[in-house]
């Protein structure tokens, strides 16, 4: 009654300030802008009884009650805006231990009596409306069965694991979403939360009212003072937790254990807010069998691939960063590809012991990357390790020579191997289960200068087959506290054969260098600390030999990774020197893309034609597109050996992309690349049945197989480096008509099939088929054999194309089977050429089968979605859904 009492006297705010009862400041949106923001634009010194002035920056969403001079559940303040980057005009959103949550939609505000706009103030002041928002209860129900003695460390083994009804209050939610400030280390799923339940609505549903216990209490994540409002918890990793519907069902619930960090109703989930790119991942930690995996370092040269192999092989994976939105945009982007990647990026740092310590206990396996410069620095990460007490295996950071068994000269002795000793004693001091990975050099191109006599053996791994084996490691008994080695057999050459194997693939000899250990060992004292590392290495390897086998080995552990092999990362170098590309047949219906992928693909290209300026408006305004996108246009004719010569002398690469009247012609081609005697690579115009596997009737036999192979003999007559290209059916020719030969639009009522429509046809983009042949034109891989562009998804019958246009369409079309004969018989008497050249092509691939029929031989074929499996194809479902 008392209280009654004062409030009747009135409310005090402000200060000095009371109002009467029932009166509230509340004003509308345009009294806001005429009363109170206008004039303080016009004047920065303005003040308002009502409205305070704060710097939403410097400011988190539980100190602005404080800060009001009135307002119970509903504040206002004067805020100038703050720009994240300076001369722009996104606003900063960040404060100390979060950031501002952009909601909701921009709306105009008019005068009422008027019914004009208000004028936009272009100054940067707002007036912003900070008010408690309620959650009301939409239907009232009975909570699962909970402990009605629980404690905040334990719960009795006989009582449910299920979190009981939030207490009141609720943690006010401002326009800031508190569950993704910094301060979150957890969070529950919206789909999770339990109905609030005060006791009067619970006795109403015959609910059992349980003492009122805090979630965020529960949570550990800090305590409700008295003002209603979370306080600060202790320091910890950073977890930016999004109320989204992913987390366990109750059955999930009642297998985790409340009272750790990671206890209530999900698995830890990582977001972060860049301006509104990224979006929540998840990690279902209560049935993920697997390790959880915490990698140190992971945004180091090494530290990426392990958490890239940990997500790919299905660890729930977590990567310490000691900035979760960092302004170098690299680093940026990394994160964000982790982050796309499943993985949760937790903020701590090695010098933070408590982050540390939080950090690890959400996981079974630690895995260290960290560089030179941080060696030692692990013996704070193996004291957190400890006093967590829940990892299962410690891998520090080794991944090179053998820090027991290498004999080093200075700095690397001090600087790596007595350092990584050290950190390995530690490790065994404090009995954590621990795995060492000495890695062994990655392969270097530019091997002129030999150590030694160049003939004792090395082992070489790539830096992804190190990071895979590493975490395969992880949680394998067999390599619980030994030396996991990492040297593929394949890998393991000399120097010299290392060198012999590069002259083969570039056809040029290189001179040896001999340099002898003494004069190594005066050479590191020229250099500075990162070439003496180099050079000091390099010396125990090339001259010591130090490749003990102790431990286990990786690839006898894991048998079923396929390692990268020297030949192949030789390969890739060859492949990613640029080759100057001339593509004769530029302006024809394939030769014009494969134009565009040559100069996309950032390759010097050169298109042979006929006349630079023609009179044809289109041709004109396709030779310009060729112009602007960087091509050199050279004028030349197959008729005219001199222009062909001039213009081969000037490539690498030679493309045919001629038509089936010029394919005899190309003989003249050949000729000229014979002559000029620089092209490395030359790709005939085949792209479409395999020529020396067809059985093709005519007229396709004669005009087209027949012909094209004369050309393979030539050239491998010539003795021409080649790569044949091997397509399906052309999207263009095969799907307008939905498989139907001689149609170029989709059926009415009818769809034409030839045979029974069983047998499978591969189409191809024509885009895709110009991507992957220049992707070829430098690839060793693909020299003097056939490249076969078949994308897997594109492998469809007539019957399954036309079901799918049926689906798409919602209609349904009768079918008109053709016999063989009837096919047959068409082909002989159709009065128009082209006619009888698809029939006979129809024939070949739908009624003889020959697409579902190839099988390609290894030894003289290459799959291009194996070879580039980076490249995205366009599905004929792609190409299907364009047609509606």
């Amino acid at each position: 009654m008392g209280d009654q009492q004062q409030q009747m006297q009135g409310m005090s705010v402000g200060g000095d300030l009371k109002l009467p009862p029932g009166f509230r400041f509340h004003p509308s949106d345009e009294e806001i802008i005429t009363f109170y923001l206008t004039p303080k634009v016009h004047k920065k010194n303005f003040t308002c009884t009502f409205i305070g002035e704060v710097d939403l920056n410097r400011t988190e969403p539980w100190e602005l009650p404080g800060k009001a001079k009135i307002g119970e559940k509903e504040w206002y303040f004067f805020y100038h805006k703050d720009h994240k980057y300076r001369m722009a005009t996104r606003m900063n959103r960040a404060t100390k231990d979060g950031y501002w949550k952009a909601t909701g939609k921009d709306k105009e505000i008019y005068i009422s009596t008027k019914e004009v706009v208000l004028p936009v103030l272009v100054d940067e002041w707002v007036v912003c409306r900070v008010f408690h928002k309620t959650r009301g209860v939409k239907k009232a129900l009975s909570p699962p069965p909970c402990n009605n003695g629980m404690t905040d460390n334990d719960i009795h083994n006989n009582s449910n694991h299920v979190l009981p009804p939030l207490q009141f209050p609720m943690l006010p939610d401002f326009t800031m979403d508190p569950a993704e400030s910094y301060y979150s280390t957890i969070g529950m799923s919206s789909s999770l939360m339990l109905p609030v339940i005060p006791p009067i609505v619970a006795s109403m549903v015959n609910a059992p009212v349980v003492p009122p216990i805090s979630l965020y209490h529960q949570m550990s994540i800090g305590t409700i003072g008295a003002n209603g409002f979370i306080d600060a918890p202790e320091s910890g990793p950073s977890f930016m937790v999004p109320q989204k519907d992913v987390g366990m069902s109750l059955d999930q619930i009642n297998a985790t254990d409340i009272s750790s960090m990671v206890s209530v109703a999900l698995g830890p989930m990582a977001t972060m807010d860049m301006d509104d790119i990224w979006k929540p991942s998840s990690i279902d930690m209560a049935l993920e069998k697997k390790s959880r995996i915490l990698v140190v370092g992971a945004t180091g040269y090494l530290g990426r691939h392990v958490v890239t192999a940990s997500a790919r092989l299905g660890h729930p994976t977590f990567a310490l960063v000691r900035d979760t939105a960092p302004s170098d945009a690299a680093k940026a982007a990394l994160l964000k590809s982790c982050h796309d990647a499943g993985v949760a990026l937790l903020k701590g740092d090695v010098d933070d012991h408590a982050s540390l310590v939080s950090a690890i206990k959400l996981v079974d396996v630690v895995i260290s990357t960290l560089g030179v410069p941080h060696i030692l620095e692990q013996t704070k990460l193996v004291a957190a390790i400890k006093e967590a007490g829940n990892v299962k295996r410690f891998i520090p950071s080794e991944f090179g020579l053998d820090a027991d068994l290498l004999e080093a000269l200075e700095p690397i002795r001090s600087m790596i191997t007595a350092t990584k000793a050290a950190i390995r004693r530690a490790v065994e001091a404090v009995g954590v289960p621990y795995t060492c990975s000495p890695r062994h050099p990655p392969v270097d191109d530019e091997a002129f200068v030999v150590l030694g006599d160049g003939e004792t053996k090395l082992s070489f791994a790539d830096e992804a087959d190190i990071a895979t084996y590493t975490v395969l490691a992880a949680g394998d008994p067999r390599a619980e506290n030994k030396t996991l080695n990492i040297k593929p057999p394949a890998n393991t050459l000399s120097h010299n054969e290392l060198l012999v194997l590069w002259e083969k693939k570039t056809g040029k000899t290189f001179r040896r260098l001999h340099v002898a250990e003494d004069d190594v060992v005066r050479q590191i004292q020229g250099f500075d600390a990162c070439e003496l590392v180099s050079l000091n290495r390099a010396r125990d390897v090339h001259q010591g030999g130090t490749h003990p086998s102790t431990g286990v080995d990786a690839t006898e552990l894991y048998p079923d990774v396929k390692y990268t092999t020297v030949d192949e990362y030789l390969d890739r170098i060859m492949a990613s020197e640029k080759s100057k590309i001339l593509v004769v047949g530029a302006t024809g219906y394939l030769g014009r893309h494969v134009v565009a992928a040559s100069a996309r693909l950032g390759h010097p290209t050169f298109a042979l034609v006929r006349d630079t300026s023609p009179s044809d408006t289109a041709k004109a305004e396709l030779l310009k597109s060729f112009q602007d996108a960087g091509v050199t246009l050279v004028k030349g004719d197959l008729g005219d050996h001199g222009s062909l010569v001039s213009a081969a002398k000037a490539a690498d690469v030679v493309i045919s992309t001629v038509g089936v009247r010029q394919v005899a012609d190309q003989t003249r081609l050949i000729d000229a690349i014979k002559e000029a005697g620089n092209i490395k690579r030359f790709f005939p115009s085949e792209f479409g049945l395999d020529t020396d596997r067809s059985d093709a009737v005519e007229p396709t036999k004669s005009l087209i197989i027949n012909t094209k192979a004369s050309i393979r003999r030539a050239i491998e007559a010539a003795g021409v480096p080649y790569t044949y290209v091997w397509t399906g059916y052309f999207f263009g020719y095969g799907l307008p008509g939905i498989g139907q030969v001689l149609s170029f639009s989709p059926p009415i009522d009818k769809a034409v099939v030839l045979g029974d429509g069983n047998a499978n046809v591969a189409y191809v983009d024509e885009g895709d088929i110009a991507t992957y042949t220049v992707l070829a034109a430098g690839d060793p891989r693909a020299e003097n054999k056939t490249l076969y562009v078949r994308p897997p998804a594109n492998t469809v019958s007539h019957n399954e194309l036309l079901e799918l246009w049926e689906k798409k369409t919602g209609n349904t079309f009768q079918r008109v089977h053709l016999s063989e004969d009837a096919v047959l018989k068409q082909t002989q008497e159709a009065s128009v050429p082209l006619d009888s050249i698809l029939l006979s092509i129809g024939h070949a691939v739908h009624i003889n089968g020959e697409h579902a029929k190839l099988e390609m031989d290894p030894a003289s074929g290459v799959d291009a979605t194996e070879l580039y499996p980076d490249v995205k194809y366009t599905t004929v479902d792609d190409y299907l859904n364009r047609l509606l």
